[in-house]
């Protein structure tokens, strides 16, 4: 193998971004026992070590060339009925959903992936739109055989899944959405002015500016050391970046090392899928149709103001809002139980699920397109 180190410290890179690294430290059990295994952190590495991997070819024309975009994809557990989740960007990845969402593995087959042009699917900037995305989970459906999809998005992902149930009402059959995007907006230009409206918290800003320049005292830096990229190291430089991406997208920015996602972000194919936006759309029709209600968890300090959900909730009477206060973007960072709670409500009662089961824990066999994928 070539470059071994190289790949060695990609390994170790994507390991420590998803938290395995903290919770093997954690949940690692004593020489001789076999204690069960009750903690959410155990059970969060348990499903880590029953990962399935595997890459969905895409093919995609170019110019008159056909070429195949590699979709990686992870699955977890081994339920009666299959939740796929569709993350945030445009031009995140995957890993950070796992931490709040893994604890489901115990009752249903959970399904990551990353998007195309994201960390894990690599993919030319030219070929990533909203409508590739939403293709390329029609084709993920396909290679899953199930008829139907139960989708749980977040953020951006949420566009992407309201865009999917449009394109394709038959093929869902559940909706969760968490710090959604509204079902409907007039003037795409005016809500991202809104978005930025809610973050003029005076004295909230305050208390995060004092906070991260104590921070940056601590580290040796100072706030022009910051906005020039000087650090000890990159690392550190990277750690401390944390901060701000935190105290942006939870109510308690206090908890800021708890949150991830802020590193392995590919700005470019973010920029790529959000040119291709719409100006405004409204999906407030098909999400009244679905078969289950859909359900949007939303924190009532949510950078996207709750207030545009309320809004539009009349416009589609079975769909339900449940917020959660005191919270924000991540609101499993900020009221881990309450969320947890939200997600219990959406997904109970279940529909009789449309998918087919799923194999036990490391017996699902590549088939078709699904070939065993690496990190």
């Amino acid at each position: 193998m070539r470059h071994p180190l190289r790949y060695l410290a990609l390994f170790l890179l994507l390991w420590s971004s998803s938290g395995v690294a903290q919770t093997v430290a954690q949940t690692r059990p004593l020489a001789g026992t076999q204690a069960p295994i009750t903690s959410p952190q155990a059970l969060d590495f348990r499903f880590y070590a029953d990962r399935f991997e595997w890459l969905l070819n895409l093919e995609t024309r170019r110019l008159n060339q056909r070429d195949s975009i590699p979709l990686y994809v992870a699955e977890f557990g081994a339920g009666p009925d299959t939740l796929v989740f569709v993350h945030g960007g445009f031009g995140a990845e995957h890993g950070t959903l796992l931490d709040p969402f893994l604890y489901l593995a115990a009752q249903h087959h959970l399904v990551f992936y990353d998007q195309r042009g994201s960390l894990r699917s690599p993919c030319p900037d030219s070929l990533v739109s909203l409508p590739d995305h939403v293709r390329d989970l029609e084709q993920l459906r396909q290679a899953l055989h199930t008829p139907q999809l139960n989708l749980v998005a977040h953020s951006m992902g949420t566009l992407v899944a309201m865009s999917y149930a449009q394109a394709y009402p038959a093929r869902v059959n559940r909706l969760v959405l968490v710090g959604a995007l509204p079902a409907k907006v007039a003037d795409q230009d005016k809500f991202w002015e809104s978005t930025r409206s809610a973050q003029q918290d005076t004295a909230r800003n305050g208390g995060v500016r004092r906070a991260f320049t104590a921070l940056l005292r601590e580290n040796g830096l100072s706030r022009a050391d910051y906005a020039r990229h000087r650090a000890p190291s990159v690392s550190r430089y990277y750690y401390l970046r944390q901060f701000p991406f935190a105290a942006t997208n939870v109510y308690h920015y206090e908890r800021w090392q708890q949150v991830k996602g802020c590193y392995l972000y590919k700005a470019a194919a973010g920029s790529a899928a959000s040119s291709t936006v719409p100006a405004r759309w409204d999906f407030t029709a098909v999400l009244a149709k679905l078969p289950v209600p859909a359900t949007i968890i939303h924190g009532r300090q949510d950078f996207i103001p709750i207030r545009l959900h309320r809004e539009v909730l009349p416009l589609m009477p079975p769909v339900r809002l449940l917020e959660i206060d005191r919270a924000g973007h991540l609101p499993w960072v900020d009221d881990v139980a309450a969320f947890r709670a939200a997600v219990q409500q959406a997904l109970v009662p279940a529909a009789a699920p449309a998918n087919l089961p799923a194999a036990p824990f490391g017996r699902r066999t590549p088939s078709g397109n699904r070939k065993p994928g690496r990190l």
